[in-house]
């Protein structure tokens, strides 16, 4: 039945027609050609609906609906002339009919006849200044041209359709053209008024609010279009590009990620991927995801950023083979000579890397950084005397290249020579960089070598502060020795021992000056160096009667940053931990998960220890030193600490918080394993006697320094806290 219904209101319009004229045949052989016409139509067979039409016409050739759907139909089959030809029929038999003039206007519309469309529809406006379809048709032709008057003629339809969404979206269109950013954006929110899911709606005002800089809200109307079109990777990238430049990098991989899976051939995700493992020094990843731009694009800009990722993590190699593939681009370009000289100097060739170098000055003799790379490159083959003229000369090609000034000055000043002048060259570097801790040590040690002890004590004591470096501190304590200061001296140099607790002229320099704290800072160096641990752990919980076993997963970041997932039957992840500098917390799918202590000192010290800041702690004046055994014990109000003398590892370290009333937590490090060059235990023993609890893991598969993302130690959603 409501088929039928539909059918009869299509045809409606027919019997509405004006009567069809007196004819050999009857009225109802008309109807019967136009119905025959409709069904072929509605049946994708058009051209026996057009010829059924005709005959229509033929039948009642004054019937001016027959011969709008002839010119509609001949439109579709792309017969523009004819299209035409009915249209001036409709209009000839009804001038005064405002939609004769919208049905030539659109069929001038169809045959890009802008000018002549215009007029058809300001002329069905002129007959009926209310017609809602000439007023969009007028609007809609202006929008590009005359987008004021296509304004206009959008208001005075919505005055009759308040809540024609699609109106209000082209008048903010409109707006947002004509630069009215605020009414564009009213525009928007009162589309969104009438339909909360219009995507396009919220797509507009993300890209008004970034033209604003309202970064906020132009992320939260990304993301509501992410949630309306979960698979659009465009808006998933675009959100990323905002939370990266916001600087929420956890974000913005988060979203990119999500864009990557959806769109992994896109090279601008690529290339942000890529940015990204930058930014968290994922070297190996960043090659990986530059290496996918660079294989489709032939920008320099990205092959230079791929050699630069490639140098960084080691592939050093392919590094120069990238450079080179720049380089025969444009094989007399000095600059690209000097990247790949550039390359060999990251190689550690510097006969390969000079020869690279002055093909370029045989290109372009004028390049300041060239001539210093030249220079600093004879100087590491210990030929100064080669080396000074290329440091001279690109001090003179650029009198602000601090750089190369301070080089040249401490190179002279190291040796002895051109001390007055070493010392203005310094000067003049720091004039343009006040606060370069390298300088001020160049300067320190400049004054050094000229006898002025005062002043470079001064110098010194505030570059050590500046920067983390053990040459520096070397300096110092040289410097407080000659100043008559040997114990303050002994002190600079153990910290120096502590960034590099392998540093040949610092453990000649103490010798047997200072052994308990030298031991104490090595040992605080060691650990002083480890940014990062992972591995996989097995853990005991002994929480009063009950006892916890897990295996699990173990994450560090300096400082104090802790992921541990316990997993459970098939390595499903049962119980997370994470811990960050706002507290501890849990995140369980047992129902026991009470059972797992929930005291943060352990961690928390266990994080001390791991940083180094633990044996720091005990590196003051109120710290007793005895020998028991083998062992340096270092007893404060605070705790103790025992060291191995001979392995120079800690064994043991108790901890009083908030004595007296504080718990004290007892803990015992087992099992020393070199990894990667460092000394770390993988047995550690934790215990609170006043809430007993024992903790105790063992570490195994140890690395240390990977890049951690942050998005690791997010504080997870749901809690059993």
């Amino acid at each position: 039945m409501k088929r039928r219904l539909a059918f009869f209101l299509s045809i409606a319009p027919f019997f509405c027609a004006p009567p069809l004229s007196a004819a050999a045949s009857s009225p109802e052989d008309s109807y019967h050609q136009y119905l025959k016409g409709l069904l072929h139509e509605r049946n994708g067979r058009f051209k026996e609906a057009l010829g059924a039409y005709e005959k229509a016409a033929d039948l009642d050739p004054q019937s001016r609906f027959v011969h709008e759907t002839l010119a509609f139909l001949s439109l579709r089959l792309e017969e523009l002339n004819r299209a035409l030809a009915e249209a001036e029929t409709v209009v000839r038999l009804s001038p005064r009919d405002p939609r004769a003039h919208i049905v030539m206007g659109r069929i001038r519309l169809a045959r890009n006849e802008i000018k002549e469309s215009t007029e058809s529809f300001d002329k069905a406006l002129e007959l009926d200044p209310a017609s809602d379809e000439a007023l969009l048709y007028a609007a809609h032709i202006r929008m590009q041209d005359r987008p004021e008057e296509s304004l206009s003629y959008y208001k005075r339809f919505l005055q009759n359709n308040p809540q024609s969404v699609e109106a209000r979206a082209r008048l903010a269109e409109i707006q947002h053209r004509l630069g009215d950013i605020d009414s564009a954006e009213k525009s928007w929110r009162d589309v969104l008024a009438l339909n909360p899911s219009e995507f396009s709606a919220h797509l507009a005002l993300a890209h008004l609010y970034e033209i604003k800089k309202d970064t906020a809200a132009a992320i939260a109307s990304y993301e509501t279009c992410r949630f309306l079109d979960p698979q659009n990777a465009g808006i998933l990238s675009r959100l990323g590009d905002l939370y990266y430049r916001s600087g929420d990098s956890a974000q913005a991989q988060e979203a990119f990620m999500q864009a990557e899976r959806l769109a992994p051939d896109d090279l601008t995700i690529q290339f942000w991927m890529a940015l990204l493992a930058e930014e968290r020094r994922d070297w190996k990843a960043a090659v990986r995801h530059m290496s996918e731009v660079a294989a489709k694009s032939r920008e320099t800009g990205i092959l230079l950023r791929l050699a630069y990722y490639c140098s960084q993590s080691g592939e050093g190699e392919r590094s120069v083979k990238t450079l080179k593939k720049i380089q025969k681009r444009d094989p007399d370009n000095p600059e690209f000579l000097y990247y790949v000289g550039l390359g060999y100097e990251d190689l550690h060739k510097p006969r390969t890397a000079i020869r690279w170098f002055e093909r370029s000055l045989k290109k372009d003799e004028e390049r300041a950084d060239t001539h210093f790379h030249v220079g600093t490159n004879w100087d590491l083959l210990g030929k100064f005397d080669r080396a000074e003229p290329h440091l001279l000369r690109a001090v003179l090609l650029n009198p602000q290249h601090t750089v190369a000034l301070n080089y040249l000055g401490y190179s002279w000043a190291d040796r002895g020579m051109n001390l007055d002048k070493a010392l203005a060259f310094i000067q003049r570097a720091m004039h343009f960089e006040p606060d370069n801790g390298a300088y001020v040590d160049s300067l320190g040690w400049t004054y050094f070598k000229l006898g002025r002890l005062t002043e470079a004590e001064a110098a010194l004591s505030r570059a050590v502060h500046m920067l983390e470096d053990p040459v520096i501190w070397e300096h110092y304590g040289d410097v407080l020795e000659k100043a008559g200061k040997p114990q303050e001296a002994v002190r600079a140099w153990q910290e120096g021992l502590a960034l590099d607790p392998k540093r040949k002229s610092l453990l000649k320099r103490i010798g047997s000056k200072g052994e308990p704290r030298d031991v104490l800072k090595r040992v605080e160096g060691n650990l002083r160096q480890l940014q990062s641990l992972t591995g996989s752990v097995d853990v005991g919980f002994q929480n009063g009667s009950r006892r916890v076993q897990a295996h699990g997963l173990f994450y560090y970041r300096k400082p104090q940053q802790f992921r541990m997932e316990f997993l459970g039957p098939f390595f499903m992840p049962q119980v997370l931990l994470v811990q960050t500098p706002s507290g501890m917390h849990w995140r369980s799918s047992k129902e026991d998960a009470s059972d797992w202590p929930k005291r943060e000192e352990w961690l928390r010290l266990l994080g001390d220890f791991l940083s180094g800041e633990l044996l720091h702690r005990f590196d003051g004046a109120d710290v007793r030193v005895s020998r028991e055994g083998g062992e340096l014990v270092y007893s404060a109000a605070f705790g103790e600490l025992r060291i191995d003398g001979e392995k120079k590892v800690l064994t043991r370290a108790t901890w009083k918080d908030a004595p007296p009333s504080g718990p004290v937590v007892h803990f015992r490090f087992e099992g020393y394993r070199d990894v990667e060059g460092l000394s770390l235990p993988s047995e550690v023993d934790c215990e609170i006697p006043s809430e007993e609890v024992k903790f105790s893991f063992d570490l195994d598969h140890m690395k240390i320094n990977r890049p951690l993302d942050a998005s690791l130690f997010q504080v997870p959603h749901a809690s059993s806290e």
